[in-house]
């Protein structure tokens, strides 16, 4: 499911699926992830950060299955 099929979702969801994270532990630690911010471009070309950041829900999923959660370094 990852790569074409992947979905970003936001910590809320995420944390619906994977309940064992926590908001505040991924608040603390989602640099762990392969994550990216909300950003955009307004009309006068000035960029924006939206502050939320975005998590591969069926990467994380995968992580939990193969082990790989175990592993996890802060960046």
């Amino acid at each position: 499911m990852e790569g074409i099929n992947e979905r970003y979702v936001t910590a809320e969801t995420l944390c619906e699926h994977v309940e064992t994270l926590t908001p505040q532990w991924l608040k603390r630690n989602g640099s762990c992830f392969n994550r990216t911010r909300v950003e955009w471009t307004d009309k006068e070309g000035q960029r924006h950060d939206g502050g939320s950041w975005l998590y591969p829900l069926h990467e994380i999923i995968r992580m939990v299955q193969d082990g790989r959660i175990k592993e996890l370094v802060v960046k």
